[in-house]
């Protein structure tokens, strides 16, 4: 993205489609296959950079601009320009999230934008090997309750809370996603994303 807040920050573009996108202050293009959606894309970066991580590093999706995701974006970026840390803007619920959505499940997703939708008009999922969510959660996250979860996978993660879990543990999850181009569970990661991080100190949390 060339244009203000984007323009000042280094830019690593990963691409699933067709054609590379247009970036004249990308520092760095990388092709993947088109599985697993944006999860899949963070928990590469992840991988591939876990041992030179820089301080901070926003995840945004292609589609972080469209209206209904502008204002997260702007948000979160305007947020880690003020607190030089972790920002995950959330939904928060009484009970656990693994409580209190513990019978999600997605057998189809309609995609919101028109263009990955023209490209992708197959809505079937790739269902979870286990299901419902809540039953997932509690086998790949046991002893960690987290109460928020931050919707439309935009958000800001610090070097500190990466390292919170090894390599290897990123590189086992990443296999749970990395098959099909619409997968739940990657929509399960989306619910459960500060579990993946965790700690998070509740002070890294905005509502939204």
């Amino acid at each position: 993205m060339n244009t203000p807040p984007f323009s000042k920050y280094k830019q690593i573009v990963y691409t699933k489609g067709v054609n590379n996108p247009k970036c004249a202050q990308c520092a760095e293009f990388v092709k993947l296959d088109n599985v697993g959606v944006c999860i899949h894309t963070y928990l590469k970066y992840i991988i591939d950079n876990y041992e030179n991580l820089p301080k901070i590093v926003v995840f945004l999706a292609a589609s972080c601009m469209d209206e209904h995701k502008k204002d997260k974006t702007l948000k979160t970026l305007k947020k880690v320009e003020q607190t030089k840390d972790s920002v995950f803007m959330v939904t928060t619920y009484q009970e656990s999230v693994a409580k209190s959505l513990y019978d999600f499940v997605l057998d189809v997703y309609p995609v919101a934008n028109e263009k990955n939708r023209s490209l992708n008009p197959d809505m079937t999922m790739s269902k979870a090997e286990i299901r419902p969510f809540g039953k997932w959660y509690e086998t790949y996250f046991p002893n960690i309750d987290i109460y928020a979860v931050n919707y439309q996978t935009i958000f800001a993660v610090s070097r500190e809370h990466i390292l919170n879990r090894s390599k290897k543990s990123y590189e086992k999850l990443i296999k749970l996603v990395d098959r099909h181009k619409n997968e739940e569970s990657a929509h399960y990661f989306e619910r459960a994303m500060l579990a993946i991080f965790h700690p998070v100190p509740d002070s890294c949390l905005y509502p939204y």
